[in-house]
């Protein structure tokens, strides 16, 4: 539940900032897309400190919102989807445009992204789901921190919890680590062509 959360706010909201980034001028967009590509180079256990501070004081420790709402803002993601949307040809949007969908008006402006670029970048979406997914899936550090309940525990911080250095059980562990394998095995398995082509037409490398 909490990676099929991820993967759906992720590509809502990074395809969105991506869009506006794209196609729309404005203010500060300089400035927005250099705060972008900046976090790209941020190490994943730099912000651990100021989110947990956060997230205690809006009371969201222990629930699984803690897990999705920090993911929602992935710049590898919104530099995907910019990344597509550049590609995109302009006829059909300018066809859009023509047509009546105007960049300000909210229906108009969800019409050119709903309606023409979206279903042209599904390679792109099929990409960030899928990256996004795996990465929710294997995270460790931050559900760790934030989730105290044991049923409430993702499987890598489950397995770990199975580690006991006076005693290991190792068919126990082994078994555990097999079954938490297999949904990423099946994700794999039934997109692996959306993951090659999204790779090859995204530029990711």
């Amino acid at each position: 539940m909490i990676s099929a959360l991820d993967v759906i706010f992720t590509v809502a909201f990074c395809s969105m900032a991506a869009f506006a980034l794209a196609f729309l001028r404005f203010r500060g967009r300089a400035l927005v897309m250099a705060v972008v590509t900046a976090g790209l180079m941020l190490p994943t256990e730099a912000p651990v400190l100021p989110q947990f501070i956060e997230y205690r004081s809006f009371h969201l420790l222990g629930t699984f919102w803690a897990l999705v709402l920090p993911s929602v803002a992935a710049p590898i993601s919104v530099f995907v989807f910019r990344s597509f949307f550049r590609r995109i040809p302009t006829a059909p949007i300018e066809a859009a445009r023509i047509d009546g969908a105007s960049w300000w008006r909210v229906l108009s402006w969800w019409r050119v992204y709903a309606t023409v670029c979206m279903p042209m970048c599904r390679p792109a979406v099929s990409t960030v789901a899928i990256l996004t997914f795996i990465g929710s899936w294997n995270s460790f550090l931050w559900p760790l921190l934030v989730l105290s309940q044991t049923r409430s525990q993702t499987i890598p911080v489950g397995l770990d919890s199975l580690v006991d250095p006076t005693s290991p059980q190792y068919a126990e562990i082994m078994a555990s680590s097999v079954l938490g394998f297999i949904p990423l095995i099946a994700v794999f398995l039934v997109f692996q062509r959306q993951i090659v082509q999204g790779i090859a037409t995204t530029g990711i490398k």
